[in-house]
C-alpha cells in the first residue's frame, strides 16, 4: 500500500507482454448460472425515496469534490478521454466534467435513477467512488461482479468506512456495510488486480483503490 501520491502512469517502465497470450477468460472463472443481483428492487426504491427527500445535488458529491483530482489525473495518465461513473448518483461527476473538461465523454450507471439505470457498458476506465458502503450485503459480489464485467482496463474506486450521516426511508444508515480498509482490501483484491491502495490517514474515513483488469502473472521464463 502506498500513502504517497499515484505512481504506474503511461511511462511506468513495465516489460511489454503480449496481454492476449496471458489473458485467462475470467467470464469463465467468475460465471455463474442466473443473473447478475446487485441491487433488489426493495431497496432501489428506498434509495430513490431517500434522495427525493434529500433534494437536487444532495446526494452522491464525493466524486466531483474530494475525489475530483485524482479522477482527473488518472483518466489523463490512461490517455482516456471517457470513463464510466458506476454509481454516478445525482450526476455530479458528469456535470463538473462537462465544465472542465468539455471534449471528454463520461457514461454513468446509478440504480436509483430511472434515466441510467439500465445494465452499464464495459469501458476503458471506471469511477466508482463511496458506493461499496451502500451495497446491500448480500448483493455485494454480484456487485463486484458487475463491477469487473464494466472495467475493460482501469479502474478508480473509493469507500467510506464509517457510519454515514445520512438516514435512509427505512431508518437504516446509509452506509449498509461499515468495515475497516483491510477488509476492503481482501474483497476488492479478489475480482480486481490493485495497483495503489491507500488509506489516506489513520483520522480519514477513506480509502481509495486504483486497479486494474485482473489477468493472471506471466511466466516470463517462458516469453
Amino acid at each position: 500500500m502506498s500513502s504517497g501520491g499515484w505512481h504506474g502512469g503511461k511511462g511506468s517502465g513495465r516489460r511489454k507482454v503480449d496481454q492476449k497470450r496471458f489473458d485467462n477468460n475470467y467470464d469463465e472463472i467468475f460465471k455463474k448460472d442466473k443473473p447478475l443481483s446487485t441491487i433488489t428492487e426493495e431497496y432501489r426504491q428506498v434509495l430513490k425515496e431517500t434522495h427525493a427527500r434529500a433534494g437536487t445535488k444532495k446526494w452522491g458529491n464525493t466524486g466531483h469534490s474530494i475525489f475530483f483530482k485524482h479522477i482527473l489525473d488518472l483518466v489523463e495518465r490512461k490517455e482516456c478521454t471517457e470513463f464510466l461513473d458506476y454509481g454516478a448518483g445525482w450526476g455530479g461527476v458528469k456535470a463538473r466534467i462537462k465544465e472542465e473538461r468539455p471534449d471528454w465523454t463520461v457514461h454513468e450507471f446509478e440504480p436509483a435513477r430511472d434515466d441510467v439505470c439500465a445494465p452499464a457498458e464495459p469501458r476503458d476506465f471506471v469511477v466508482c467512488t463511496d458506493v461499496f458502503e451502500h451495497v446491500e450485503p448480500e448483493c455485494l459480489e454480484d456487485f463486484f461482479l458487475d463491477l469487473q464485467r464494466v472495467t475493460n482496463k482501469w479502474g478508480y474506486f473509493t469507500v467510506c468506512m464509517t457510519p454515514a450521516v445520512r438516514i435512509l426511508s427505512d431508518g437504516r444508515n446509509a452506509h449498509l456495510i461499515q468495515k475497516p480498509f483491510e477488509w476492503w482490501l481482501i474483497e476488492v483484491g479478489k475480482y480486481f488486480d490493485i495497483r495503489q491502495a491507500r488509506h489516506m490517514d489513520r483520522y480519514s474515513p477513506h480509502g481509495d483503490f486504483l486497479v486494474e483488469k485482473k489477468a493472471p502473472l506471466p511466466d516470463y521464463h517462458k516469453i
